[in-house]
């Protein structure tokens, strides 16, 4: 299971750490579950293998011809059943994915358990739909045999466990000011101050194992510290490319650097690295959940300077999975999509914040929508 959710400046949130404070204040998440966010940890993480969750929220994308009554009626599973905490995909997931996959209007489907509401799980059920465009065409599996060095494989793995256990203790805060993440946890931070390090030592090693190594883990850690580089703008070419990798953590890792690249104060000379919106508007339409996800909150970033030529683009080709994403009932998640849309309608951000606490999404959306319509 994942954790991934919403990091989404505010209008009255100062650049560095909105995404994770607005996560807490405006959600009301404990303080460690926004560290999540920002790391992408295995969802409950902080849980035991074995233990059971139960199920507080089933939600869709990809839909066009084929109704959401269509698929609610194969799953297996519903709101309220539990599921068993393990390293595979629950069975009840894949026992839905497959029969999904048999409906005649249907190409494939995807099944993604993920962490958290009020303590429920999520799940997300994605279609491609049979005769529709195709998305996610993601580049061939590298065959190299090189690998990171030992040192940097050996920080990856104190990193995960070191944020693993300040999130148990809620501890889980950072800093994004300087375009990559500190935690506020001194283990942690002690940890990520090394990648500055290797990232300054080994960057061509870093690029090279990124674009031919065969594991997607090393690959997926590459791009992780990738995003510690000095010259954050040097290795943004790096980053955009691996958004294109088969491997979905290595597409993760990559967008969430430069989401937090995009989310750097600038102070004295340095300036916020220039990331294009192009990349990650096509990755809305993918059938891999995360990518949505991430897209999202990188957008919502992207988007805040209100650039006539990203909006734009949103407005003609990101529409249909921006008004999905933002009737999602997880807030966390449909949070950035509906930011994203106010933003097309011409609306300020405090407008559209105002008009999601007081639950009025379909104010936004259908303003979007009429936005389009005009825009023609």
């Amino acid at each position: 299971m994942e954790t991934d959710t919403v990091p989404v400046a505010g209008p009255h949130i100062d650049r560095g750490r909105p995404m994770l404070r607005l996560v807490r204040r405006s959600l009301r998440l404990p303080k460690g579950y926004a560290a999540c966010v920002a790391f992408g940890l295995a969802a409950f993480g902080a849980v035991a293998q074995g233990q059971q969750v139960e199920i507080g929220i089933i939600d869709l994308y990809g839909l066009s011809r084929v109704s959401a009554g269509e698929v609610r009626g194969i799953l297996t599973f519903a709101v309220g059943d539990t599921v068993t905490i393990g390293n595979g995909v629950p069975a009840v997931l894949q026992e839905s994915k497959d029969r999904l996959a048999q409906s005649p209007a249907i190409a494939r489907a995807q099944t993604r358990l993920v962490c958290c509401d009020q303590g429920q799980a999520i799940v997300y059920v994605g279609i491609e739909e049979r005769g529709a465009p195709a998305r996610g065409r993601f580049h061939a599996e590298p065959t190299g045999n090189v690998r990171l060095p030992a040192q940097i494989v050996r920080a990856g793995e104190e990193v995960a466990e070191a944020l693993r256990n300040a999130v148990m203790r809620g501890a889980g805060g950072e800093d994004w000011s300087q375009g990559h993440a500190l935690a506020d946890d001194p283990t942690v931070r002690a940890i990520q101050e090394r990648f500055l390090l290797h990232a300054t030592r080994s960057l061509p090693e870093l690029r090279f194992v990124l674009r031919n190594s065969s594991s997607a883990a090393h690959r997926a850690l590459a791009a992780q510290v990738l995003g510690y580089a000095e010259n954050k703008q040097a290795v943004v070419n790096d980053l955009v490319l691996a958004m294109n990798d088969r491997s979905a953590e290595v597409r993760n890792n990559a967008m969430r650097a430069l989401l937090v690249f995009a989310s750097m104060r600038p102070v004295g000379r340095a300036s916020v690295p220039r990331v294009p919106a192009q990349p990650f508007i096509e990755l809305l339409h993918s059938p891999v959940w995360s990518d949505r996800n991430k897209a999202s909150l990188a957008l919502a970033a992207l988007s805040a300077g209100r650039d006539p030529a990203t909006l734009a683009m949103l407005r003609e080709t990101a529409l249909t999975p921006l008004i999905e994403m933002a009737a999602w009932r997880s807030e966390g998640h449909a949070l950035p999509a509906f930011l994203i849309l106010g933003r097309i309608a011409d609306y300020a951000d405090a407008t559209v914040y105002d008009l999601w606490n007081g639950g009025d999404r379909e104010a936004v959306i259908n303003a979007a929508r009429m936005r389009i319509g005009r825009s023609r």
